[in-house]
Order: structure tokens, then sequence, then C-alpha cells
């Protein structure tokens, strides 16, 4: 009796099909945990929104501040993300899981969390506050082609400066925050720097707004007022300077 079996062109055809199936469904696979993960970030700025803005009412109705000094421990300051942990329960929230590059904060003080809810000197972070205070710690973190005037970002202001709270973003996701090198969100200067906006999430990224919602959008449809906690006609200072990365 004759055995029968696959001849060297079926075999190839068949691993050639094999090869084509994966080449289409890989990237669709890829894009769904991406989405996945677009959809946890997502919750994360939610929470920290929330967390924010709880935190302006138990104090005066001030928003936080980038960090604040530790009363105890002059010279010490707290990062944010630490301020509202009573309010958040979970330090967790404060990196994006498609934060694959380590960036790690410049706020070198024992008194801040890191993502496991540890005291450390450096952390992981993957959101930047919007602010621009008065005091030592002013980091001009938006800035416009016309100087800063009225532009300034909702944190470490009171919430009745903010004029129209669901469209102010009070965060978005960045890099570590490094005080020195991304306190911006459009150029700094002419040349790009390394910390700024990511994209982390299919060419957009998840931002928070002053009145505690939070969604996923692209960098082209932020304008200066969504900057800013007084509305104006102000200047556009051109194209985005973004790290992709």
């Amino acid at each position: 009796m004759r055995r029968k079996g696959f001849t060297l062109i079926e075999l190839l055809v068949v691993i050639a099909i094999i090869a084509i199936l994966a080449a289409i469904l890989f990237p669709v696979f890829a894009r769904a945990r991406e989405k996945a993960r677009q959809s946890t970030c997502l919750s994360n700025c939610k929470q920290i929104a929330m967390g924010l803005t709880m935190y302006a009412q138990d104090y005066d109705e001030i928003i936080p501040h980038y960090a604040i000094e530790d009363p105890a421990a002059p010279g010490l300051y707290i990062y944010w993300p630490t301020l509202i942990y009573p309010y958040t329960k979970n330090m967790g929230v404060t990196v994006c899981p498609s934060h694959k590059y380590y960036y790690a904060s410049a706020w070198i003080s024992p008194r801040n969390l890191d993502e496991h809810g540890n005291y450390t000197a450096a952390f992981n972070i993957s959101y930047q506050l919007n602010g621009l205070g008065n005091d030592s710690l002013a980091w001009y973190w938006t800035t416009w082609a016309d100087g800063p005037g009225n532009h300034y970002g909702p944190a470490g202001r009171p919430m009745a400066q903010i004029q129209s709270a669901a469209d102010v973003i009070l965060f978005w996701e960045g890099c570590a925050a490094d005080a020195w090198s991304d306190r911006h969100f459009w150029g700094w200067d002419a040349a790009p720097y390394p910390c700024q906006v990511r994209l982390r999430h299919t060419g957009g990224f998840c931002v928070g707004f002053a009145d505690g919602h939070a969604k996923w959008t692209r960098f082209s449809r932020v304008t200066p007022n969504n900057l800013s906690c007084v509305p104006g006609n102000y200047s556009h200072p051109g194209a985005g300077d973004v790290d992709f990365r």
C-alpha cells in the first residue's frame, strides 16, 4: 500500500497562509492590548482628578501645587501624588501601564511614596501637573508665544480662579516630572527636550480636567485655552514639541 503525505509545495502553502494570518491578526491583538492599557490609564486619570479636587475641598478649595515643603522637615518636599494619597488610596494610579521607558522623578525627597506605596527618594511618575505659582516652585509648565500673562494653569490656584473647570486641563500624560527640563506642554526654546508630553495610546494621551473628569484626546486638539484658568485669545506657539518614544 502506498502512503500519502504532504508535498513540499503543500507544506509551504500552509506555512504561507499561517504567516499571512499572523501578520493580519497580530497588529489587531496589539491594538486591543493597547486599548486595554488606555482604559486603565484613563481610570488612573479619573482617580487622580478626583483626588486632586477632593484635596482642594479640604484645603480651602486650593488645588495642590506641584510640591509643598514638609512643615515637619524644612528643605524636604512632598510631591503632589503623595499629597493626594489619602484620597486615591492607591499609588499605583500614578504610573500608566504603557509607561515603558524609565522616567524617574527628579524630586529627591524621602517624604514621597513610589507606585508601590513605599517611601523612596526617587520614583516613577507618568503624569505632569499643569500649574504656575508665585513662589519658589513657580515652574512654567505651560508656555505661550506671547508670554505667561494670565495664562496660568490650575495647580496651586483657588478653584474660584478657574472660569471653566470642565475645559481646563489639570494634568496630562508625560515623562517623570523634572522641574528643570519638562516644565512645558508646548515647545520650550527652539530645540526639543526629552521630557515632555507622552502620546502613549494610539496616537493620543489621557488628560484630567479641573472639574474631576478625564478623557483621551489628541495633542492637536489641545489649545491654550484648555491650559489656562482664564479663557482668552491667546497666541498658539506653533507645532507641538513632542517625544513619541
